[in-house]
């Protein structure tokens, strides 16, 4: 969730299961005198698919914005391209287009540009990056996506589409923070440790995510700098994983990796 103080606007981003979404927005409206003004979609997602629409009946006059890179999203009262921002209030948002977990995945991007702003970004990635990892390919959503192409082909084209989505993301500032979908913090840790061992940042994340577990806390957001450090998907092009998997090329490095985190830890989409 999202608040701009300066209009009392109140706005989430990919809404989950909808009597829940509900009620903690009513809760949130209520308590701090809130306005529910808009939704930010980053992809379609077929288990949440409807949650959309039902709170636009149940609260009139929502905005739900999408990018415009999808064909299922009929519910979105607004469609926009990338970079191609717009104001709520004195937040500045803008979409990049970010494939990969599904074709029509998107990234918002938020900057508070009020005067006393440090003006920094940020990032609401949905299921494109996620904290130490990235989610990978909803295969539902690539089929119809793609109906009419070589299944093979699109698997191919997948890979460098998220490579290149990722690097996209790793040229904002270090500073930014990252608000992903989901919190599999301390499993996605795991994984890399297996990895790289010996990555001493790594080893004081897997610490503080052990002590959000036990005091029952979130471990979102994200600093991109570490993320820069420790997750393995933006390192494709460091020389560690690069001799790791015995691969130069950064997409096939990224296809290495990937192929070993479905084998350890199987993914639901």
């Amino acid at each position: 969730m999202l608040v701009d103080e300066k209009t009392k606007s109140l706005i989430a981003i990919d809404p989950g299961e909808y009597l829940l979404s509900k009620r903690n927005i009513e809760l949130l409206t209520i308590k701090n005198n809130y306005k529910f003004t808009h939704i930010l979609t980053t992809h379609y997602h077929q288990d949440f698919d409807e949650t959309p629409a039902k709170l636009r009946n149940a609260f009139p006059g929502l905005e739900i914005i999408v990018g415009n890179y999808g064909t299922l999203q009929g519910y979105s009262t607004k469609k926009v391209n990338e970079i191609q921002p717009f104001s709520i209030g004195d937040l500045a948002v803008c979409l990049f287009y970010t494939p990969g977990h599904t074709p029509d995945s998107c990234t918002f991007a938020v900057t508070h540009v009020a005067p006393e702003s440090t003006k920094l970004p940020v990032l609401f990635t949905g299921d494109t990056l996620l904290m130490g990892l990235v989610l990978f390919f909803d295969f539902f959503y690539l089929v119809t996506f793609y109906k009419n192409r070589s299944c093979g082909k699109v698997y191919e084209n997948s890979y460098k589409q998220f490579y290149q989505s990722l690097e996209k993301l790793k040229a904002f500032p270090n500073e930014t923070l990252i608000f992903p979908s989901e919190d599999n913090y301390m499993t996605n840790l795991m994984f890399i440790k297996s990895l790289d061992p010996k990555n001493e940042l790594l080893n004081i994340k897997i610490k503080l995510a052990e002590q959000s577990l036990k005091s029952k806390k979130s471990n979102i957001p994200s600093l991109l700098y570490e993320e820069k450090l420790t997750n393995p998907y933006l390192r494709c092009n460091d020389k560690y994983f690069k001799e790791f998997v015995k691969e130069n090329d950064p997409v096939k490095v990224f296809m290495k990796l990937k192929k070993a985190q479905q084998m350890l830890f199987p993914e639901k989409n």
